[in-house]
């Protein structure tokens, strides 16, 4: 008789290609190798170049909550004025918003910015919105965005100081998130 397996959730079974072990394998016809890590994503959305003290204090209390921190100005590959080049929010579970003074330069041709699109993108799932006051050279189409985010009041929209306030206010939102289900 086979002792039970110390992983129960961890299946093996033998075919053509071997022995393929995976955790979610549909079927015994299928061979794709699925992920162990089901800890929700955060989605960082910022101006890059600006606010890098608050984004790597997003990460640090994201990670600190076990989640997975998505910050696209890290990718040094993408080109942050074309909305196209943006990271693919649907995989995420939270969209963070972060935002001071600067607005994204448009890429010419483009209609809208990443930080407006990534906005857009994010429908449907919890937003959590942080803005640095006071900007006293905040420019006008981020001013403007932000009014919009304000009106359309399907956000959590927050004024912060400094980087310690933004990580304090980030912990408790996104553990109440989480308390929530």
């Amino acid at each position: 008789m086979k002792a039970a397996p110390a992983r129960p959730w961890l299946r093996e079974w033998s075919g053509r290609r071997g022995i393929v072990t995976d955790p979610i394998l549909p079927s015994k016809r299928c061979a794709t190798i699925g992920t162990l890590d089901h800890r929700r994503r955060v989605f960082v959305s910022s101006t890059p170049h600006e606010l890098a003290p608050e984004r790597a204090a997003a990460r640090h209390v994201i990670e600190d909550l076990d989640m997975t921190a998505v910050l696209l100005e890290t990718d040094p590959g993408v080109d942050s004025s074309r909305p196209e080049d943006g990271a693919d929010l649907r995989p995420s579970d939270v969209f963070v918003g972060l935002y001071w003074q600067r607005y994204v330069v448009v890429a010419p041709g483009v209609q809208i910015s990443r930080l407006d699109d990534e906005y857009v993108r994010s429908a449907g799932m919890p937003r959590l919105l942080y803005v640095k006051e006071p900007a006293i050279r905040r420019e006008p189409r981020l001013a403007g965005l932000l009014r919009r985010f304000q009106a359309d009041d399907t956000a959590s929209y927050k004024p912060f100081a400094d980087t310690a306030e933004f990580g304090r206010l980030l912990r408790e939102d996104l553990a109440r998130l989480l308390a929530r289900g």
